[in-house]
Order: structure tokens, then sequence, then C-alpha cells
């Protein structure tokens, strides 16, 4: 200002260059906040909502990266951080009950196959009745089987419940 009034510019003149200086550092000023706070909190928010998504389809091998190093965390980061446990969690707990599941059907088919084996040689014509009866009794063993897998079944799946 003190340079333009000793060069005799004028008053407009010595108005609108220190207007027009300002309102670029302003503009600065507002697209570096803006660039900011996109790099530091938008992009982030926007991977975890999509990470998110992908965990309520079923996919547990989601990982959200954090903003910051370790020894700068803030909210967002430790937010980061929590959802990517909780996914590992989820994921552990939806390998325990594919693996209880997959064990549990294995156990039952041989008592099935066991009573089903049986009902077919009881409805053959020469078989006696000593036979029938043991193929009976065989056939109520593995029903006790298979209903004791279903209890133990019951009673391991109910605290997952």
């Amino acid at each position: 200002l003190v340079l333009m009034h000793k060069l005799g510019w004028g008053e407009l003149v010595q108005t609108l260059v220190p207007m027009f200086y300002w309102g670029l550092v302003a503009v600065g000023l507002t697209l570096f906040t803006r660039k900011k706070i996109k790099e530091t909190y938008e992009v982030p928010l926007h991977r975890l909502a999509k990470a998110t998504e992908e965990v309520a389809g079923g996919d547990f091998s989601v990982y959200v990266p954090t903003v910051h190093a370790a020894n700068r965390l803030d909210y967002l980061d430790v937010m980061i951080l929590d959802f990517n446990k909780m996914v590992e969690e989820l994921g552990s707990v939806e390998t325990l009950k594919t693996d209880f599941i997959s064990n549990v059907s294995h156990e039952m088919k041989t008592p099935i196959a066991i009573i089903k084996n049986y009902a077919e040689l009881l409805q053959m014509k020469n078989v006696s009745e000593e036979e029938k009866l043991e193929y009976a009794e065989n056939i109520r063993d593995a029903a006790g089987k298979l209903s004791a897998l279903i209890s133990v079944s019951r009673k391991e799946e109910s605290p997952a419940s």
C-alpha cells in the first residue's frame, strides 16, 4: 500500500489490489482446506462405507487402511482399526460356524446310512424273524446315535445363536 501510494497509483487501484490479493489468499486457503478434508476424512469414510457393504454381503476378507501412521492415530483411525478387528472376528465366527455345520452333517451321514440300509433289508422277503429283530435293533441304535448328535449339536450351537 505504501509503495502504491508513493508511486502515485490511484485510490481505486490501491483498493482493488489488496482486495484481489486477499481474495486469492482466501481461495487458496479454501482449496487447501478442502483438499485436506477430502484426503483426511471423505476418502477414508467412503472406503469404510464400501468395506461395510462388502462385509454385509458376506466378504470377511475386507481390510481398510488407516489414514495416519501408528504413532499419529486420530479418532477416525481408531474407528477403522476397530472395524478391521470386528471384520476379523466375524470371519473367525463364520469359519467356526461353517466347520461346525460341516462336521455335524458328516457325523449325521453314518447313522442315516445305517438306518436306510437296515430298512431296505427289512423290506426283503426272505428275512427271518430273528434277522428282522436284529435289523430293527440296529435301526433303533442308529436313531439313538442320531438323536444324541442332534442334542449335542443344539447345545453347542446355542451360545453362538
